[in-house]
């Protein structure tokens, strides 16, 4: 007999499948302002949004209104309504409350509350967060409502993963003119967009949040492909119609994820699916009554331990460019090399003396030097190599006056094989003299001081000072690893260490990474990020980030909810308390993609675009975990 469903199943359920499957197609250019705090970083009053603002405005939405919900019309069904004892409840309010004290205590209120821009991932978005996993949690009480869950995960990673995979193929939806309008809008002018990235992106805002998808979903799906059966009780239901898909979306994702080039996914979802597989292995040989389970089970493994080495052989042994990015990030990881930035221009160095800014450059496979003087007599720039002078140009304010375009371009003698564009303008009310010097997209601005000096400038065309050093920990001659990771990580650990308690308590204040870190660092950006002007938004791991933002100890609360989760489903899979196929089945999924997410994010960030997709799966993982008795109810029995 069919359990009578309420409005209250219906509504959660619908809204949790709009985060997951609609708000993730959130994507279209709106122009913001930026605020007051980020100015002190980035140039201009506004930025262009495409991937990130509409999905923050949509999540908070959505959260407040699933919180009304919640609060005010949840019904009880055989359990408490609140368990503040439970893990998901301990941790998540102490994250949420710590959080909101982050944002009363920063100093720059303004980012916490809009959030940075590309990103605006902030304090409304973090609560939101905590919103959707503690509702889901509560709302998967059976296998109805589970339902929604899944159908969800599998909408959202089809519509994304089939653009990926088209983008995969070379054909990207968003380089058409219809994917161009559905970013522009009433702004479309009947030229296609060109995007930013070869590598798959789809809806995710950058290929890394891709390999962070996949990390999260296709171990869901797999293990979902594997260990579900085809048929129940002798019937082609419910389960084999998830099994199919789970196959087919198993694939797509898997072609997202190669061409995405994550290696950080592709490292995950190894991990996850080698763990699950030794748990599989373990579960089988603790539970060998059930002999037909057991079967199953161990030609699954063994197929898909030997799928797993096989394939990431072949993968590594015929790809160059994986085998060189490994062979590089271990030799840089030992401290052996530094890689090149893959730019044309790699460091500067300021001799005061010579009144010279040295350039370190890459071109054609060798090294070389550019060499910019400044003649203080004549008022002359003069670019120059080792074997003379290659261009020169008057530099003083009433030469570039009587320029009829102050910001005139002209190419420099060729420079081993590369044309130098040189930008020379005013700016300051046209009162003191700039000039640029560029190579591909690749710039450095310059100017000369009071004392006739050369001098590089920053972002706002202030003088840099190259005795200003950043504090530091670990990575010393390891700085460009993991695609200057290494750079990154370095300078952001103290960001969490030395500053005393407050960084401990408080942190800097949701989304406000950027603000923090030191960006003065021309140089350094330049040797190992490959652009002195590049905004350093977020420190690449989900775990910096969040000790950096909203301090050591919400980190710590969260830590405590991962450990205990994983902990927990373990446990609960080796008890084996309900014997049912689905129920361990999908224990072993929500465990898989959520391992796979945990270890990608040691080298990516949360973001709108994946996150909450986390959330909504730890939330349904503890729920199949603690509510394991659930029965099994599906409308068409």
């Amino acid at each position: 007999m069919k359990e009578k469903r309420d409005w209250y199943d219906y509504t959660i359920g619908i809204c949790l499948i709009i985060v997951l499957a609609v708000i993730p197609l959130f994507v279209s250019a709106v122009r913001t302002d930026i605020t007051i705090s980020e100015s002190s970083i980035r140039g201009g009053s506004s930025v262009t949004d495409v991937f990130s603002y509409y999905k923050s405005l949509a999540l908070c939405f959505v959260a407040f209104f699933l919180g009304a919900v919640f609060l005010m019309f949840v019904p009880e069904k055989g359990y408490k309504k609140y368990n503040f004892g439970h893990p998901i409840f301990f941790c998540g309010l102490a994250f949420m409350f710590l959080a909101f004290i982050s944002f009363i205590m920063t100093p720059y209120k303004d980012i916490a509350l809009a959030g940075i821009s590309e990103r605006y991932e902030n304090v409304w978005v973090l609560l939101s967060y905590m919103v959707f996993m503690i509702i889901t949690f509560k709302y998967c009480e059976n296998q109805f409502r589970m339902r929604f869950i899944v159908f969800g995960i599998f909408l959202g990673a089809f519509i994304i993963g089939i653009v990926g995979y088209f983008q995969y193929l070379g054909m990207d939806f968003f380089e058409t003119d219809l994917g161009t309008k559905y970013i522009l809008g009433k702004d479309y002018t009947g030229k296609p967009i060109t995007a930013r990235f070869d590598e798959v992106y789809s809806f995710l805002y950058n290929p890394n949040c891709v390999g962070m998808f996949c990390a999260l979903v296709l171990p869901f799906t797999l293990t979902l492909a594997i260990s579900l059966p085809i048929f129940t009780e002798k019937k082609f239901g419910v389960d084999g119609i998830f099994k199919v898909c789970a196959i087919i979306l198993s694939f797509i994702l898997a072609c997202n994820l190669i061409g995405s080039s994550s290696e950080g996914g592709l490292i995950a979802v190894f991990c996850s699916l080698f763990m699950g597989a030794v748990i599989a292995l373990i579960y089988i040989l603790k539970n060998k009554k059930y002999k037909e389970c057991s079967k199953i089970f161990s030609a699954c493994i063994t197929a898909l331990v030997v799928v797993i080495i096989l394939g990431a052989g072949y993968y590594v042994a015929n790809n160059e460019s994986v085998q060189s990015k490994i062979k590089d990030n271990i030799d840089i990881f030992m401290g052996n090399t530094q890689a090149k930035t893959g730019y044309y221009f790699q460091s500067f160095s300021v001799d005061n003396d010579k009144n010279r800014i040295d350039i370190s450059t890459f071109e054609n496979g060798g090294d070389q030097n550019l060499y910019v003087d400044y003649d203080e007599r004549g008022q002359v720039v003069k670019l120059s190599d080792n074997k003379g002078i290659i261009g020169e140009f008057e530099f003083s304010v009433d030469a570039i006056k009587n320029l009829e375009n102050k910001q005139e371009i002209f190419n420099a003698t060729t420079f081993y094989g590369t044309e130098l564009e040189v930008g020379v303008y005013l700016r300051k009310n046209d009162t003191i003299p700039f000039f640029d010097i560029k190579n591909g997209k690749v710039f450095i601005h310059f100017t000369v001081s009071d004392s006739g000096k050369i001098s590089v400038t920053d972002n706002f065309y202030e003088l840099y000072s190259p005795d200003k050093k950043a504090e530091r920990i670990g990575f010393e001659g390891s700085e460009t690893f993991g695609t200057g990771r290494g750079y990154i990580w370095s300078r952001s650990i103290p960001l969490v260490l030395l500053n005393g308690l407050r960084g401990i308590v408080f942190g800097s204040g949701p989304d406000s990474f950027s603000v923090v870190f030191p960006q003065y660092e021309l140089q350094e950006k330049l040797m190992y990020l490959g652009n002195p002007y590049i905004i350093v938004d977020k420190p690449h791991n989900f775990y910096l980030q969040t000790a950096i933002n909203t301090g050591l100890l919400s980190l710590i609360a969260l830590g405590v909810l991962f450990i205990l989760y994983i902990y927990r489903t373990i446990r609960s899979i080796m008890r084996d308390e309900v014997k049912d196929r689905l129920v361990i089945s999908l224990k072993f999924a929500f465990l898989m993609g959520i391992v796979g997410y945990l270890i990608a994010a040691l080298a990516t960030d949360s973001t709108v675009s994946v996150s909450p997709a986390f959330w909504i799966m730890i939330g349904a993982g503890f729920a199949v975990t603690e509510f394991s008795g659930i029965k099994r109810d599906y409308l068409s029995k």
